[in-house]
């Protein structure tokens, strides 16, 4: 583990340790978890297995803030999974409704002003005490909103060697040939992932 420059920023460079920060928030000691990583490195299947039988509202792909909104007054208290919601990270309205999700207080007020009909079945306003893992390959980190987000929470740079992600392929194996070939040549590339087997 490496502390960066950043109050709140800190690399990674195992699973075991990765597992460790996303078990530590599903137990509720981490208010806001953010993991950055390029995309095949298993960010959403640590998730999904440390979430496994817990009540989990997971949001992946695309997610507009009305339905964000929605989406958490409805699910309120419950761990949060936002995957892969680069969009939502690009908003200035969905990230002021996640700045208020992840507010450092237990008891966060979530408002939403809309004329729209869409949220004509849920309040203006509401209280929730759910913690949030946000999972995305890239993070714009030079935006002021999204800068004011990471300040609420803690931000992991998940950047494990070849030889992590080789462990973790053997474990999935089904084909021991296909692996061996694969780990043969692991170092002929930079961006080594889990998909490629």
């Amino acid at each position: 583990m490496n502390n960066n420059e950043r109050n709140n920023n800190i690399t990674l460079r195992t699973y075991q340790e990765l597992n460790d920060f996303v078990l530590a928030w599903t137990e509720q000691h981490i208010n806001l978890l953010v993991i950055t990583s390029r995309g095949g490195l298993g960010k959403t299947t640590v998730a999904e297995k440390a979430t496994k039988g817990k009540k989990t509202l997971f949001m992946n792909s695309h997610i507009t803030p009305l339905e964000l909104y929605r989406s958490l007054y409805h699910h309120r208290g419950e761990l949060t999974v936002i995957d892969d919601v680069d969009s939502l990270l690009k908003s200035p309205v969905g990230t002021g409704i996640l700045k208020s999700l992840c507010n450092t207080v237990k008891e966060k007020n979530i408002q939403y002003h809309s004329s729209s009909p869409l949220v004509a079945d849920v309040p203006t306003s509401y209280t929730t005490t759910s913690k949030v893992l946000i999972l995305a390959n890239k993070i714009n980190e030079y935006s002021k909103d999204v800068q004011a987000l990471l300040t609420r929470g803690l931000w992991i740079e998940f950047t494990p060697r070849n030889n992590e992600i080789m462990k973790i392929m053997q474990g999935m194996a089904q084909d021991q040939e296909v692996y061996e070939y694969i780990n043969k040549r692991k170092n002929a590339t930079r961006h080594l992932n889990l998909r490629v087997y």
